[in-house]
């Protein structure tokens, strides 16, 4: 076994008793503004702490729109969303790195066709492709980038394109949790611009995923009946033939 793979499998199994021992002590609150009293209990390394929380989100089962507005609570809109920004592009770089280094044999025994189809997917997209989806308020994040792990995307290329494709996603959700801070009418404001966000991001979503996806499927294209060139050019030498077979059915006929 390859010093990689027992190297993530054990940062994975560490993760995963953090995990439990944090929820048997209760856990993270769910909600927003719980959530930012707890951040605040810090103290000085309250920042430190944020992006702890955001980097090992998954292990806490905590949705990043909670993280997210909770670091806008906690620290306002410029400083949520870099704290943000900063804790997710880590988890982000985390899950990709673990899936990685625990390498494909293991998944593939148990997914199949289908990592080949998710390989082809993402390193056709590349990693804009994947900044773009990750800058989606809706869009689902650990998944997608432990998957990326899996595939044949360069790390460099993954981390400074999610790494980017987070920040407008972490400033959206920071802002609307900064707005708890000023009053009603902020509130308002900032829950109908989330919403118009939210909605439009479903149907770019969905527009995303959607396009191209037999391209990408390696059994639809095997599948897939000759290109039209290759077709012209069978019809045009069938043509060839039979004009050549008529000609010479006229020269004897003569």
């Amino acid at each position: 076994m390859k010093i990689s793979r027992i190297l993530s499998a054990l940062v994975l199994a560490a993760a995963v008793v953090v995990g439990i021992v944090f929820h048997s002590q209760g856990g993270l609150p769910l909600d927003p503004t719980a959530l930012r009293e707890r951040i605040a209990e810090f103290g000085w390394v309250a920042p430190f702490g944020f992006v702890a929380i955001a980097a090992l989100r998954p292990v806490f089962a905590l949705p990043s729109a909670v993280i997210m507005t909770a670091g806008g609570l906690a620290f306002g809109v410029a400083g949520g969303t870099l704290l943000s920004s900063l804790g997710f592009s880590l988890g982000a770089v985390l899950a990709f790195g673990l899936a990685r280094g625990l390498g494909k044999d293991a998944v593939q025994r148990r997914m199949g066709d289908r990592l080949a189809r998710a390989d082809a997917f993402l390193s056709r997209r590349g990693p804009q492709w994947l900044a773009a989806y990750t800058a989606l308020p809706v869009s689902v994040l650990t998944p997608v980038h432990a998957g990326a792990g899996l595939s044949s995307m360069p790390f460099v290329g993954f981390a400074l394109w999610v790494s980017l494709g987070l920040i407008p996603r972490a400033a959206l959700y920071s802002y609307f949790g900064d707005s708890f801070t000023r009053g009603r009418a902020a509130i308002v404001a900032a829950g109908v611009v989330l919403t118009v966000v939210a909605v439009v991001a479903i149907f770019v979503l969905r527009r995303m995923l959607a396009s191209g996806d037999s391209s990408a499927d390696p059994a639809h294209e095997a599948s897939q009946p000759p290109s039209t060139a290759s077709e012209a050019d069978e019809s045009r030498e069938s043509s060839g033939s039979s004009e050549s077979n008529s000609a010479r059915s006229s020269d004897s006929d003569r």
